[in-house]
């Protein structure tokens, strides 16, 4: 399963700042919660055929499950990693998926 998070950033002004703070801080702490098993995040260059939604990132954590990553939020390293994180954050969506399993 995977949770995938776009956001945009309060002040365009930090996007490097947080670049930063992502390298150094946010992905070595999300693997350390027990319910990633991967972490990938990306700068948004482009949308297509999206008017009016302009997103600066998107993280792809590779978890457990929907329940584990979201009780992982709520205490610890993981309630604080998510405090520090919305005060960068203007606006976002999460998105979790599956695999589509053609075997049933």
């Amino acid at each position: 399963m995977i949770a995938i998070t776009l956001f945009t950033l309060k002040d365009k002004n930090n996007i490097e700042k947080y670049k930063e703070w992502a390298l150094s801080d946010v992905r070595p702490r999300m693997m350390l919660m027990e319910s990633a098993k991967g972490f990938l995040d990306y700068t948004v260059t482009g949308l297509f055929n999206h008017v009016g939604v302009k997103y600066d990132f998107i993280e792809i954590i590779e978890i457990t499950s929907q329940k584990d990553f979201e009780e992982d939020n709520l205490k610890g390293l993981g309630l604080e990693l998510a405090n520090e994180w919305i005060e960068w954050v203007d606006d976002y969506s999460l998105i979790f998926c599956e695999d589509i399993n053609i075997n049933g």
